[in-house]
């Protein structure tokens, strides 16, 4: 097993031609502190299966151990861990103020909620020019694969790529 202040979680990452899905170790508490974590241009993941998105989604390559650039991974959605601790969040939470956003990616288009914390609603200053923060969540999200729109998923929370997001806005409700 992993030590104590290890934790292992089971995440599916996409590429721009990719879905990956496999185990990243953290020593950190929560996913998105691991994939802002400074020092690494990658993220290593155990226990591999690698799709592309252009072929048959129902063939996919086995993979033990796989180093991937973190600057080409556009989103990541996380599924169950074997960790944090009982009681510890992937995410920390602080209520803040929501807004629905509209996001276009290479060959995705994102709609979830952001959680901004100031009272300034300013998407350019609080979602993209967040210093030291490559990647920010989104929650209750719906992902549409442009190349085959019948495919669609959904997730409670997605951890986005901000430097691959090509235009950001908010969904009048």
């Amino acid at each position: 097993m992993y030590p104590a202040h290890e934790s292992r979680i089971l995440v599916e990452l996409f590429t721009v031609d990719h879905r990956i899905t496999g185990y990243i170790s953290s020593r950190h508490a929560r996913l998105l502190d691991e994939l802002n974590a400074t020092g690494l241009s990658y993220l290593l993941l155990d226990e591999v299966s690698s799709t592309n998105l252009h072929g048959p989604l129902t063939q996919s390559v086995s993979i033990a151990t796989l180093r991937i650039n973190r600057n080409a991974v556009l989103f990541v959605i996380p599924h169950d861990s074997e960790g944090p601790p009982a009681g510890q969040r992937l995410y920390s939470y602080v209520a803040k103020k929501q807004l629905l956003l509209y996001v276009i990616m290479p060959n995705f288009e994102l709609s979830g909620n952001a959680h901004f914390g100031t009272v300034s609603l300013n998407i350019r200053d609080m979602l993209l020019d967040l210093p030291g923060v490559n990647f920010t969540p989104l929650t209750d999200v719906t992902v549409s694969f442009l190349a085959k729109p019948h495919i669609t998923l959904q997730s409670p929370i997605v951890a986005v790529n901000k430097a691959l997001i090509q235009a950001v806005g908010i969904i009048e409700e």
